[in-house]
């Protein structure tokens, strides 16, 4: 994917992932000003330097996409045969076993598997792009499991002892269908989920849009230091679904970027 310019942000660092993105590229943020919130006149709140994900992958398969595609092929008799497969080619245990199918075949074939779908190129969410051909994809089927893109390491720096007033994310997405709507949108402290869900009910515009999630005034239902928020775990968690009871959609991802808003130390 093709990077943006702009002021000194997390650009130029090598990204890493499960998967091999199609494209390469650092993504530079611009600098934004301060003003938002609450805070004495003489301290108003601080926003950061806009700032994109370093580290991109799956959160439900780390495995090769030649691995994963040989999945189709394996024959069953249960559904354990699908899921044991499916975490020999590099799947977590549990989107093998709650997204994975043992579909019957016809008159003079074998039963066959349906694994997990899962997001591939995953790297192509750490840049932006003109289009979806550089952007992460996943087809969303009529599954129980849905597939986390998972991004962290977004370079942030904070000054020790300050305020956490509000976290926003910017995730720049499309579908190919209106039925493809959020499933959930988590922050991550430390690689794990925390705080409030920030799905919204809308469907996913058919055109790559940046869409806001938390804001200046709003944490996530929790509180935070400048560490939780430095750390390269520290991130955010995008699944998507598909909403019809039958066929599928294609959901985008291209590019997540974040601002922190907090009061210094000195304003405490």
């Amino acid at each position: 994917a093709v990077g943006t310019g702009g002021a000194a942000g997390a650009g130029g660092q090598t990204a890493t992932g499960g998967q091999s993105g199609r494209g390469t590229g650092g993504a530079a943020g611009s600098a934004a000003t301060g003003g938002a919130g609450g805070g004495a006149s003489n301290c108003p709140v601080v926003a950061t330097p806009v700032m994109a994900a370093r580290v991109a992958r799956s959160g439900g398969y780390l495995g090769t996409l030649t691995a994963y595609s040989a999945l189709y092929d394996v024959t069953c008799t249960t559904l354990q045969n699908c899921a044991d497969a499916c975490v020999n080619a590099g799947g977590t245990r549990d989107s093998c076993t709650t997204g994975s199918e043992c579909i019957e075949g016809f008159v003079s074939e074998p039963n066959h598997c349906l694994p997990p779908t899962y997001w591939r190129y995953p790297l192509e969410a750490l840049a932006q792009s003109p289009d979806e051909i550089g952007a992460a994809e996943q087809t969303l089927v009529v599954i129980a499991y849905q597939d986390p893109l998972v991004l962290t390491d977004f370079g942030l720096t904070i000054p020790t002892g300050a305020t956490i007033r509000g976290i926003q994310f910017d995730v720049r997405r499309s579908a190919d269908a209106l039925q493809a709507i959020d499933h959930s949108i988590r922050i991550l402290r430390d690689g794990q989920p925390v705080g409030a869900d920030r799905r919204q009910n809308n469907p996913w515009s058919p055109t790559l849009a940046f869409i806001s999630y938390g804001g200046p005034t709003d944490a996530w239902g929790t509180t935070w230091t400048p560490s939780d928020l430095q750390s390269s775990k520290f991130g955010l968690a995008v699944a998507a679904r598909y909403t019809d009871v039958a066929g599928n959609a294609r959901a985008y991802i291209d590019f997540v970027r974040v601002t922190v808003y907090y009061v210094p130390a000195s304003c405490n």
